[in-house]
């Protein structure tokens, strides 16, 4: 009789195992993946762990640069507006000193020239995110402060 018991132990063993392997396998075919545990492979496991903490630190490291980028942007896109300010004040300023001018022209240069200054100050002290793009190192400071006198600036500082 033992070896009727030892084929029926073994048949049952097998069935077992077989049993046991086809869930294994119509789980990866249901997750799509051939590690679903650490125990299924655990070097494989390791490896795919390093990559998850590695993909993450890409990602991180690309957000980082995404926002660099656009601070740059922001910072070039403010100097392009000030070096155009800056131009046409050098103009109006070359007008006024040629002696060609009388007094209203003069004026109104003036006006002009100080509305040129009203907006260099306002693109000086720009924030981009929540922080001042000209502010070097104390970025939650506003760069340059103004002082004005019967509403017109006297003094950037």
């Amino acid at each position: 009789m033992s070896g009727w018991g030892s084929i029926y132990n073994n048949t049952t063993y097998a069935m077992w195992k077989h049993a046991r392997d086809l869930a294994k396998l119509h789980e990866q075919g249901a997750s799509g993946a051939r590690v679903n545990r650490a125990s299924d492979d655990p070097l494989d496991a390791y490896r795919i762990m390093r990559l998850k903490a590695s993909t993450s630190s890409s990602e991180a490291y690309l957000k980082n640069l995404q926002e660099v980028e656009r601070n740059l942007e922001a910072g070039h896109s403010l100097l392009s507006k000030l070096s155009t300010t800056a131009v046409r004040a050098e103009e109006l300023l070359t007008q006024a000193a040629s002696g060609t001018y009388i007094g209203a022209n003069r004026i109104a240069i003036a006006e002009e020239l100080d509305s040129l200054l009203e907006q260099s100050v306002t693109l000086v002290n720009t924030q981009n995110m929540g922080l001042y793009v000209f502010s070097g190192d104390t970025t939650a400071t506003a760069p340059y402060e103004v002082t004005r006198e019967n509403g017109k600036i006297v003094a950037v500082r």
